[in-house]
C-alpha cells in the first residue's frame, strides 16, 4: 500500500519528484534517492527548445486543434512537448498573429531534436490540408515566405507595414534593420 501525503514543493522539483516516487513505494521499501537522469537513463534530453504559435479564428479552433493532435499522432517519433491553448482578443496592428476579432492561439514549445521542424511542418500542412486559415507567431519558429504573408494577412496589410517600417526607419535604417526572417518572408 502507498503512503499519501501533501508534496512539499518548496525543496525544489528535485526533492518533490524523490518525495513523490517515495509516495508511491510500497510501505517498508527503502526511500529512492535518484538524479533525473538515473530516472530516465536511456533519453537523451534535448538541450535547448523551439516552439512555434499558431493563431486561428475562435470559429476554426476545435478544426485547428483537431488538425495539430492529428498531425502529431501520425508521425513515428515521440512529441517531447505540450500543446497549449488559449483565446486572446484580436489585435488591430497590421501583422498580428492575433489578427481575428477572437484568436484561438496553439502553441508547441517542444524540446529540440532533429525532428523539431519536421514536426512543425506536418502541423502547418495539416492546417492547411484541413482548409483552416491561420497565422503565425513572428517571434516563433516559422518558415514564412512572401506568398504565406499575402495569403494569411493581405497584400493591402503588407504594403501598409512596409510603407510604414520605411517611413519610420528611411532608406538606410531599412537596410541596417534587416535580417534572414524579415527577407525571406518578404518583410523588406
Amino acid at each position: 500500500m502507498a503512503r499519501s501525503m501533501p508534496i512539499d514543493w518548496r525543496a525544489g522539483w528535485r526533492g518533490a519528484i524523490v518525495e513523490l516516487l517515495n509516495q508511491q513505494a510500497p510501505l517498508g521499501q527503502p526511500p529512492v534517492e535518484l538524479a533525473l537522469c538515473e530516472l530516465f537513463p536511456r533519453i537523451g534530453f534535448p538541450t535547448g527548445g523551439q516552439s512555434t504559435e499558431i493563431g486561428v479564428d475562435v470559429d476554426h479552433w476545435e478544426a485547428a486543434v483537431k488538425a495539430v493532435i492529428g498531425a502529431i499522432r501520425a508521425r513515428s517519433v515521440a512529441f517531447p512537448g505540450i500543446v497549449s491553448v488559449r483565446f486572446v482578443r484580436g489585435s488591430p496592428q497590421l501583422l498580428a498573429q492575433a489578427r481575428f476579432p477572437v484568436t484561438c492561439t496553439i502553441e508547441l514549445p517542444i524540446g529540440a531534436t532533429n525532428a523539431t521542424l519536421p514536426l512543425f511542418r506536418s502541423v502547418w500542412k495539416a492546417l492547411d490540408t484541413a482548409g483552416v486559415p491561420f497565422t503565425l507567431h513572428w517571434g516563433q519558429t516559422s518558415e514564412l515566405t512572401p506568398a504565406d504573408v499575402v495569403a494569411k494577412w493581405g497584400q493591402p496589410e503588407l504594403d501598409r507595414w512596409k510603407t510604414a517600417r520605411f517611413k519610420l526607419l528611411g532608406a538606410v535604417g531599412s537596410r541596417t534593420f534587416r535580417n534572414v526572417l524579415s527577407d525571406t518572408s518578404g518583410l523588406t
